[in-house]
């Protein structure tokens, strides 16, 4: 009777697969975190500008969390936005600040 030496090898297969698994899903879990972030960044980066525009004009300023600074001749606004991810608001929240002349035109 001729044995089948692969035999001994019929587990190995899941045990790797058992150990390789929970690695990739933490890698995907960062991927997914680190888009949220870069999300938010650029959610902040454009109310902050946008804020800092119409308040340079005159305007009145967009919804959100922006705070509008005016220093001389410039504008300064900086925009606070929480971080979203998969399961909700995750706890970081991420600012930008932008800067824009204040062209209001005094009488």
């Amino acid at each position: 009777m001729r044995r089948d030496h692969r035999l001994g090898e019929a587990g190995m297969v899941s045990a790797e697969f058992a150990l390789a698994f929970p690695a990739v899903i933490i890698v995907l879990a960062l991927i997914v975190g680190a888009g949220a972030v870069a999300s938010a960044k650029v959610r902040a980066c454009d109310l902050a500008r946008v804020g800092a525009r119409a308040a340079a004009i005159g305007a009145p300023a967009p919804e959100g969390s922006v705070e509008v600074i005016a220093a001389g001749p410039w504008i300064d606004a900086k925009a606070t936005v929480s971080v979203v991810g998969i399961g909700g608001r995750l706890a970081p929240t991420v600012t930008c600040t932008a800067s824009a002349p204040n062209e209001e035109v005094s009488p």
